[in-house]
C-alpha cells in the first residue's frame, strides 16, 4: 500500500476531474464520508479549551492585576477573543486559512495592546495562537508557532509616536515585514514548500492587520469611552480646543505644563509606567 500524507491546502480533487476509488479513499480518510462525532476527541478538545481559558485568566491576574478588577476592560479583552475566535471558525477550511489565522491573531493583539496594553495582548496572543492551531486541519503546529511569534511581536510593534498617523504607518510596517518572515521561517523549519506568494500573502495580511485595527478603535473609542494610546496622543496635540485656549489664555501655565510632561515622560519610561498617559 501507498500511503500519501495529505497537507493543509492541497487539492484533493479538482473541479470537472472524475471521481475514482482512490478520491473515495482519501475522503474517507478525512471524515468527509458518513463523518462520525468523537467523543473522546471532542471531550479532550473542552479540556484543552478549558484550561487556556484558566491560563489565560491566571495570567491576567498575575500580571495585570488592575485590568482584572475593570469589568470594562476584561469585557473588552472577553469580546476580542471571542470575536477572533468567531473569525477563526468563518475562515476554518479555506485555502489560505494559515494566512487568515496569522491576520487575525495579530489584528486582535494589536487591538488589544492599543486599547489596553501589550502585556494584555501577549497573553492574548498565546491564546490566541493555540486557538487558530485546533481549529486548522491536524491542528498545525506550524500555525501555533507562526500565529504565536506574529501577534507577540505585534503587540510592540505599536509604540505610541507623534501622531495618529505615525503609529499606526509603522506598525503596519514593521508587522507586514514581521509576518511575512515568520510563515516563511516557520515552513521551512517544518519542511513544508514555502512559495513566495503565500509570503506575500503572509504580509499583506500584517499591513491590512494594522489598519483594521487601528480603524476599528478610531470608530469605537470615544462613543464606548475607551481612553486608548491612539486617542491620548490626539489629546497631546496643541489644536485641540482645550489646549488651544490654554494656549491663548495662559501662555506661561501651557509653557510650564509642557516642561513638565516633557519631565514626566522619561520618568515614566524609567519606572515601567505608561509614557503616553503620564505626559497626557
Amino acid at each position: 500500500d501507498v500511503i500519501k500524507q495529505i497537507q493543509p491546502g492541497d487539492v484533493v480533487i479538482h473541479e470537472g476531474e472524475k471521481v475514482t476509488a482512490r478520491h473515495l479513499d482519501m475522503f474517507a480518510a478525512m471524515g468527509m464520508i458518513q463523518p462520525s462525532v468523537d467523543y473522546v476527541q471532542a471531550l479532550a478538545l473542552l479540556g484543552v479549551l478549558s484550561l487556556l481559558t484558566l491560563a489565560l485568566t491566571l495570567y491576567v491576574r498575575l500580571f495585570v492585576g488592575d485590568l482584572h478588577a475593570d469589568d470594562r476592560s476584561y469585557l473588552l479583552l472577553c469580546a476580542t477573543l471571542i470575536g477572533a475566535a468567531a473569525l477563526f471558525s468563518v475562515t476554518k477550511g479555506t485555502v489560505r486559512y494559515d494566512v487568515f489565522a496569522v491576520t487575525i491573531a495579530t489584528a486582535a493583539s494589536i487591538f488589544l495592546a492599543l486599547c489596553l496594553r501589550p502585556v494584555v495582548a501577549v497573553g492574548a496572543a498565546l491564546f490566541l495562537g493555540a486557538l487558530a492551531a485546533l481549529a486548522s486541519p491536524g491542528n498545525d503546529v506550524r500555525l501555533l508557532l507562526s500565529a504565536t511569534i506574529c501577534a507577540t511581536l505585534a503587540a510592540y510593534s505599536v509604540k505610541p509616536r507623534e501622531s495618529r498617523g505615525s503609529t499606526v504607518t509603522r506598525a503596519a510596517l514593521l508587522t507586514a515585514v514581521i509576518n511575512g518572515l515568520t510563515v516563511a521561517a516557520c515552513g521551512f523549519v517544518f519542511g513544508y514548500s514555502v512559495q513566495w506568494n503565500s509570503i506575500a500573502y503572509s504580509a499583506l495580511g500584517g499591513l491590512l492587520s494594522a489598519i483594521g485595527a487601528a480603524g476599528l478603535i478610531t470608530v469605537i473609542e470615544r462613543p464606548l469611552g475607551l481612553t486608548t494610546s491612539l486617542l491620548l496622543l490626539e489629546l497631546q496635540n496643541s489644536n485641540e480646543p482645550i489646549l488651544k485656549r490654554l494656549l491663548t489664555e495662559a501662555p506661561g501655565s501651557y509653557q510650564s505644563s509642557v516642561m513638565v510632561a516633557n519631565l514626566a515622560e522619561p520618568a515614566a519610561e524609567a519606572v515601567g509606567a505608561d509614557p503616553v498617559l503620564t505626559r497626557t
